[in-house]
């Protein structure tokens, strides 16, 4: 079970939480997550004009909260170097 999800025939009141290689690479690779997060990225492409509104978008629809000054710093960085790095 890549999840952690009860079998079928049993209920169960609270989950089991892990984290396994096998998630990290079904969440990766899962055609689903992946147009997910295409769709994230149009849409805040589309919809808003500068890197802080999109960064604010992002957060509210990925955190469901603003991004503290620290994380804004950190994304604002990444989006700059990736860029550059892009550009060239």
């Amino acid at each position: 079970m890549i999840f952690d999800s009860p079998e079928s025939n049993v209920c169960l009141a609270e989950r089991n939480r892990s984290n396994t290689p096998l998630q990290a690479l079904t969440t990766l690779n899962d055609p689903v997550f992946f147009e997910c997060a295409q769709a994230l990225g149009h849409r805040l492409a589309t919809s808003a004009s500068s890197i802080d509104e999109r960064l604010h978008q992002l957060s509210l629809s990925a955190l469901s909260r603003p991004l503290e000054q620290a994380e804004r710093k950190v994304l604002k960085q990444l989006h700059d170097d990736e860029s550059e790095w892009f550009s060239t």
